[in-house]
C-alpha cells in the first residue's frame, strides 16, 4: 500500500496500441472509484523467447520490488510471450503477491480468459466459495460483441445465484 491506497501492478506490452491504452484507462477508472490505483508495467516484446525492442523493456519487470505493491495482473494475452509470463508470476510468487493472469491457466494465479464459459465460472467461483454479492464489471468498448457477451455472461450469472445486477 501507498498511503491508503492499494497499487496494482498492470504487466502489459504496447500500451499505445488503442486497444490496450483504452483497457488501461477503464482499468485505471474502475480502480480510482475504490481504494486501489494503477501502476503499469509496460514493455516492447518482439516475439515469445521474451525478446525486446530496447534494453529498457528488458528491466521493466524489476519494479515489481518496489515496495508497496498489493497485487500483479499479468495480461499474457498481450504479452504475448510464455517466458516474460513464467518469469513475472514467479517473481509475483517470491513476493508473495496475489496473481492475476489474463490468458491461460498457471497454478496458484487467478485466470481470466477472453472466453465467455471461463467468464462465467471466474463469477460463480467469487460468488459460490468466497462469497461476493457486489461486483464492479470492467467491460470494453460499447458495441463491441466480446464485450457485450461478457456482459451478458455477467448478468445471467448474476441472476442464476438471484443477484440483481447493478
Amino acid at each position: 500500500m501507498i498511503g491508503p491506497y492499494k497499487i496494482i501492478a498492470l504487466c502489459t506490452n504496447r500500451i499505445h496500441d488503442k486497444e490496450c491504452y483504452e483497457f488501461v484507462g477503464e482499468l485505471n477508472r474502475q480502480l480510482c472509484e475504490t481504494d486501489m490505483r494503477l501502476f503499469v508495467l509496460n514493455t516492447d516484446i518482439t516475439d515469445d523467447e521474451g525478446h525486446f525492442y530496447s534494453s529498457g523493456s528488458c528491466d521493466i519487470h524489476e519494479l515489481l520490488y518496489a515496495d508497496g505493491i498489493d497485487a500483479v495482473i499479468v495480461d499474457e494475452e498481450r504479452l504475448k510471450s510464455s517466458v516474460v509470463t513464467e518469469r513475472l508470476i514467479a517473481t509475483a510468487k517470491e513476493l508473495s503477491l496475489p496473481v492475476i493472469v489474463l490468458g491461460e491457466q498457471h497454478d496458484g494465479c487467478m485466470t481470466l480468459k477472453s472466453e465467455e464459459s471461463g467468464f462465467g465460472e471466474l463469477i460463480k467461483h467469487l460468488i459460490d466459495d468466497h462469497g461476493y454479492t457486489s461486483f464492479h464489471m470492467i467491460a470494453g468498448a460499447e458495441n463491441n460483441p466480446f464485450s457485450d457477451k461478457r456482459i451478458a455472461i455477467f448478468k445471467d450469472t448474476l441472476a442464476e445465484r438471484g443477484l440483481t445486477f447493478d
